[in-house]
């Protein structure tokens, strides 16, 4: 049998379905219509699968001819590029995307949505092309008793073989087979030149079941059958009931249990319904227990967590907020502000009757409503000068009030303005530096509070940066033009400064919002606001680089190699040019053995190397033609395999030696006649 055919049998006995039970983007086959897995279409068909997630698009659809595996894997940052990536889908207008394509070869689909934490992918769908053998059934059905289905190939072929669920059938090897249990059938055929597998066939067995639809008032429930059978008949308790042959079937719904069945036929089959209990305690509304800390006047004040909760062991429940879904995700509900506050309700079901969904009764969750306080007089986040008179003005509502001035974000009874400061409602002060005026109203155990934040002059941002990179690293013969690039009209009498050892030396005759710098070093500025004379304010410190700090980058892949094995070296050569790469060398000189190094390869950004050895790189940066190479730190390149030898039994530490390291293994020079281990 040809490798072809062994692998399509191999994916059918093992066959790809993602679930898509725990992924909140989900992609659903919905074109062509009635398909079941597996999917199996011919060559040349359109197939659309539908994008849901949370009423938003996908950032990409993919597609692969392999399995793409477990998702997110080592992909969550950046999609594999072996797949093909689409973004041709249409919007449905309802918060569905649709994505369309041609099967022409067994492929897999699926989704991805990139956000903040990387990709999250959907479920993933395996659609096979169909074979060009071909099997057919009577209708696909069959009876759980007594019942045959007749399979039958289409054309004719030298060989057959039938298959179910995967497995051979022993001795079945004619062009037809009756099939006397729902499976999943298959053929292999040979037609004279190869092995070839047929399309799958799901034979389904004829089930009947029904529903419940629940007419609280008159406590009753309406049984409704499955459509499209030829007759039905009503049980209870076992027992037939006269004249109970329709599709529906109401009961009474009492404190009694009664169990319910159906049987119906389609066609020769006789098909009977699992059996059903009816009970009014199954159609119980249930009760929300609804919790909170009071205060000592018995009131809940905003910020409060409000809990409504429902018995955990309900299976099936949908929280409502004012007639709105709200949540499905728990049996308690918490509420954590007036923003919060409404009118909740909740449906459950039974396990028994899980369609049957019966409403609790409404809950209010309300809180203190008080008016926050209303200031005004002073703008919020407004900038001022030490010495302005302000005024913050209090609208009363009636509630015994609270003034804070604090300069950090949060406020401390240490903060509290004397109420002797408060002339009927309003604050007036000298300001002197940026400072947040709160005022907090009390009302029956419960308060709310209001802030003004007020900024100072002084405290502007003034942001020194450069207006050419490249120009960071400063060569012998360039200039680093330093400054204010926007907003410098904030301020005037500009002064530039340099730090010297650790003192910040003035740049005499360097006086408006640019400075260009000739030596490396940091600088930083001053100048007065044009709005507050008294209001100095300082730049950031701005670090000017000398040339041969420019960073180089560059990569060993991989860093620790076999012997005889190559290592790939690159240099990130972006803007670097005249490159020469050097391995390093020992020899003796004035200091004992030392490291030197000495050209080898080309000028291109990689080289290939199978020497444990120390490498550099020099090079010349674009933005400094006429300065001097830049040397790179060195890459080792390590033996894999690598122990580590140390020194043993010492009694003492030699009066002199010198430890030397080479590709990672040390060499040691003692003193002659020194006894080692």
């Amino acid at each position: 049998m040809k490798n072809k055919m062994t692998m399509k049998n191999l994916f059918t006995a093992c066959l790809l379905f993602i679930s898509t039970i725990g992924f909140a983007q989900t992609v659903t086959l919905t074109s062509p219509d009635g398909l079941t897995e597996p999917y199996e279409v011919s060559a040349g068909t359109e197939v659309t699968v539908t994008w849901d997630y949370y009423e938003s698009a996908p950032t990409l659809m993919f597609t692969y001819d392999q399995d793409p595996g477990d998702l997110p894997g080592d992909w969550q940052f950046s999609p594999n590029p072996l797949w093909t990536q689409h973004a041709n889908w249409t919007d449905n207008g309802d918060g569905t995307f649709d994505f369309t394509f041609t099967v022409n070869a067994d492929i897999w689909v699926w989704g991805g949505f990139n956000s903040f934490s990387g990709y999250a992918y959907s479920n993933v769908i395996s659609i096979v092309q169909a074979s060009s053998v071909v099997i057919t059934a009577e209708d696909g059905n069959i009876c759980a008793t007594e019942d045959t289905e007749l399979l039958s190939v289409e054309g004719s072929y030298d060989t057959y073989q039938w298959y179910m669920d995967g497995a051979i059938i022993d001795g079945e090897t004619a062009s037809t087979y009756s099939a006397t249990s729902a499976g999943s059938y298959y053929v292999i055929i040979n037609d004279g030149v190869e092995d070839l597998q047929s399309n799958i066939l799901n034979i389904e067995e004829f089930t009947v079941a029904f529903t419940g639809s629940l007419n609280a008032e008159a406590t009753e429930l309406t049984l409704t059958g499955d459509a499209g059978m030829d007759t039905y008949q009503w049980f209870m308790n076992g027992t037939l009931i006269d004249g109970a042959t329709n599709m529906e079937y109401i009961v009474a719904v009492t404190s009694e249990v009664v169990n319910y069945s159906l049987e119906a036929t389609n066609g020769s089959c006789v098909i009977n319904s699992v059996e059903r209990p009816v009970m009014d305690e199954y159609f119980f509304p249930t009760t929300i227990t609804i919790s909170a800390d009071t205060n000592d006047f018995d009131l809940i004040c905003d910020g409060t967590q409000i809990t409504l909760s429902i018995d955990e062991n309900i299976e099936f429940y949908q929280w409502y907020k004012n007639d709105t879904e709200y949540s499905a995700g728990g049996h308690t509900v918490n509420i954590y502000g007036s923003y919060a506050a409404g009118d909740y309700y909740v449906t459950t079901a039974s396990s028994e009757w899980p369609e049957v969904s019966v409403a609790s009764e409404t809950v209010s969750a309300t809180y203190v409503e008080i008016i926050k306080p209303q200031l005004s007089g002073v703008a919020n986040y407004s900038t001022h000068c030490a010495g302005e008179e302000l005024s913050v003005i209090l609208a009363d509502e009636g509630y015994d009030y609270t003034w804070y001035a604090h300069t950090e974000f949060n406020y401390t009874e240490d903060d509290t303005i004397p109420t002797s400061d408060i002339n009927n409602g309003v604050y007036t002060f000298t300001f002197t530096e940026s400072v947040n005026i709160s005022v907090v109203a009390h009302y029956q155990g419960c308060d709310s509070d209001s802030k003004v934040t007020l900024n100072s002059y002084a405290d502007e941002n003034m942001n020194v940066g450069i207006s050419n990179y490249d120009q960071q690293y400063l060569c012998t013969d360039s200039t680093a033009h330093i400054g204010i690039n926007w907003g410098y009209d904030k301020w005037e009498n500009y002064q530039w400064y340099q730090l010297v050892d650790t003192n910040w030396v003035l740049l005499g005759n360097d006086t408006t919002h640019l400075y260009d710098a000739t030596e490396s070093g940091s600088y930083k500025l001053s100048g007065v606001s044009v709005n507050c004379a008294i209001a100095v304010v300082e730049s950031n410190t701005y670090v000017v680089y000398d040339y041969s700090e420019r960073n180089m980058n560059m990569w060993a892949n991989p860093n620790e190699v076999c012997l005889g094995d190559t290592s790939v070296i690159t240099f990130s050569d972006y803007k670097w040019e005249n490159i020469q790469w050097l391995k390093g060398d020992i020899n003796i000189g004035s200091g004992g053995y030392e490291m030197s190094y000495i050209p080898f390869a080309g000028d291109t950004n990689k080289v290939s190397v199978t020497e444990l050895n120390h490498y550099i790189v020099k090079a010349k940066h674009e933005s400094c033609p006429n300065g001097l190479k830049v040397t790179s730190d060195p890459i080792i390149i390590t033996p894999a395999v690598n122990p580590t030898i140390n020194l043993v039994g010492l009694d003492q530490e030699p009066e002199s030696y010198k430890q030397l390291l080479w590709d990672t293994v040390a060499f040691y020079a003692f003193c002659d006649n020194y006894p080692l281990t």
